[in-house]
């Protein structure tokens, strides 16, 4: 994960954007540069990539500001999609909101466009970029008009989540010093570990003790979805406490029958399916990426099992 070393000379890069000191509230976003990520935000594999390819972590900076503004504007246009009450926008306004994610995708492109630690591969760096945020913004978009199957959840998860994982592990490998084929095929990884971490993230969600945005669109969500598309014995009344849910007050009923109906199990069951496909991804690496890449994938499914044993559920034997 970055240091706050390598966190702050990220902001310092992004603050040196056009219009970026004129503006207080991009300043302040600019600000939430995570600094203990563990393992799960997008920078954590710039840094990845780039020093397994060779090279040092203060080769990763431009990339780690680039990916962690593309990052912030996904997050944000996400919270306006999904109405959620956690979300920037009820602090300084929709219109605001709106514009803070035009401008960290434009902070993004100065940030690679102006850095001088770039040695080479900076406009495929660029292209990179550019790519995934128009394929981001497809996949969005495919959400807002998904059908509400499963097939329809896989497909758009597909389309939104690996572009932003897929591009920063492929502007880690030419800042670490490696070529654009071996970079392109390290990218290939991030498919695998989008969609790991989407499922894992829809667990982990549903799980916590607040009322998290997903509960209020359950078709976006792999356990809510499971809960609305399968038979169970009480599906009558969880759907009605789903649609009639107001505070965390009503979830410890609905977590319970996530767990006994199956869904949190169906999704564990996803998990160790999405987890043997990346190995088999990682396994196909230039030969410096196999072994770290494959205790890459074990690290971090390894986190969930803290998730699972809190509700009583054992890790699975592939997972562990």
């Amino acid at each position: 994960m970055p240091t706050t070393t390598l966190a702050n000379a990220a902001v310092q890069l992004l603050s040196t954007a056009p219009r970026a000191q004129d503006w207080p509230a991009l300043q302040d976003r600019l600000r939430t540069f995570p600094k203990d990520t563990r393992g799960k935000h997008p920078c954590d594999y710039t840094l990845w990539a780039c020093q397994t390819g060779g090279g040092s972590a203060e080769n990763s900076i431009p990339g780690l500001a680039a990916i962690f503004a593309c990052m912030e504007s996904i997050r944000l246009v996400d919270d306006l999609l999904d109405e959620d009450p956690e979300g920037l926008q009820h602090q300084v306004g929709i219109g605001t909101t709106a514009n803070l994610a035009l401008a960290l995708q434009a902070a993004a492109q100065h940030v690679i466009t102006q850095a001088s630690g770039i040695q080479a591969g900076r406009e495929d760096i660029l292209a990179s970029l550019h790519s995934m945020m128009l394929d981001t913004a497809f996949g969005q978009n495919e959400e807002l008009r998904a059908a509400g199957t499963e097939e329809e959840y896989w497909r758009v998860v597909g389309l939104k989540t690996p572009p932003l994982f897929v591009s920063a592990l492929y502007i880690g490998c030419p800042l670490g010093g490696c070529s654009h084929a071996i970079a392109q095929q390290v990218s290939h990884l991030g498919t695998s570990l989008g969609i790991l971490i989407q499922v894992s993230d829809d667990l982990h969600d549903v799980l916590q003790d607040q009322v998290t945005a997903d509960w209020h669109h359950p078709t976006k969500n792999l356990a809510l979805l499971f809960m609305q598309l399968a038979e169970y014995p009480e599906k009558e009344k969880f759907l009605h406490r789903l649609t009639h849910l107001q505070s965390a007050a009503d979830l410890p009923y609905l977590q319970q029958q996530l767990i006994s109906s199956g869904a949190i199990s169906y999704g564990c069951y996803k998990l160790v399916e999405l987890y043997r496909q990346g190995s088999e991804r990682a396994a196909s690496l230039p030969r410096p990426f196999v072994d770290p890449a494959q205790a890459l994938l074990r690290s971090y499914v390894q986190q969930v099992g803290a998730l699972l044993t809190r509700v009583g559920i054992p890790l699975p034997e592939d997972l562990q």
